[in-house]
């Protein structure tokens, strides 16, 4: 409670100062170091993900479906740990993923029973096309955690695209096919080539590193 005589005092509280260009700047490189750090743990923890997931395959879950859920725990994982809780981050990480994995496996598994049994679409909480969109709501969270390590190989235009798709870097939101079409004054259809070539490229790079000691566990 304010005591300053005539309240004058308090109402200068209530003045809200219009930032400065300095501390704009300031808050934009604190950010970007934030998500700087966020993508390193991600990319230090990806070898606790690939542990984790594969002993959750069978003929109902592959090892490429459970990675996509594994990594987007991980994400979810890096947003909402707190170290005062006295718990080391790879422990909590190990407990979201596998906790993911586990309810994965439980809802594919109770889904092949409804269908089995003769339950239709009006039983299942998630459509064919709610289940594509959040997997590929997953791919995106997966290729995100290590794309930018990455993306030097890419030519320009294809660099920017695929920033720009998975908002990456400056992008703070993901740009539809359309918007970018504009932006370059190409088509539609050619921005969705691009995105697809550099998608394929960088998935031959994660092959070739990161990925490659996993071929036989997804065979």
């Amino acid at each position: 409670m304010c005591r300053w005589r005539g309240g004058g005092g308090c109402r200068s509280l209530l003045i809200v100062e219009t930032p400065s260009s300095v501390r704009i700047d300031l808050i934009e490189k604190l950010v970007a170091l934030a998500e700087w750090h966020r993508d390193r743990i991600l990319e230090a923890n990806l070898r606790l993900v690939f542990s984790i997931v594969k002993n959750f395959v069978n003929a109902n879950n592959t090892f490429d479906d459970l990675l996509s859920d594994g990594i987007f725990g991980l994400i979810r994982a890096v947003e909402k740990f707190n170290y005062e809780n006295g718990f080391r981050f790879s422990t909590f990480a190990t407990r979201v993923v596998r906790r993911n994995a586990y309810r994965m496996v439980v809802v594919n598994h109770q889904d092949r029973q409804k269908v089995s049994t003769g339950l239709q679409d009006l039983e299942l909480e998630i459509s064919d096309e709610g289940r594509s969109s959040a997997i590929s709501e997953k791919r995106w969270l997966e290729l995100r955690s290590h794309l930018a390590v990455m993306l030097d190989d890419l030519d320009r235009r294809e660099k920017f695209i695929v920033r720009a798709r998975f908002s990456l870097g400056s992008h703070r939101k993901r740009h539809t096919l359309q918007s970018l079409a504009n932006r370059l004054g190409i088509s539609k259809e050619r921005v969705r080539q691009l995105e697809r070539r550099a998608v394929d490229k960088l998935r031959a790079m994660a092959g070739e590193t990161q990925l490659g000691e996993l071929d036989s566990v997804q065979r």
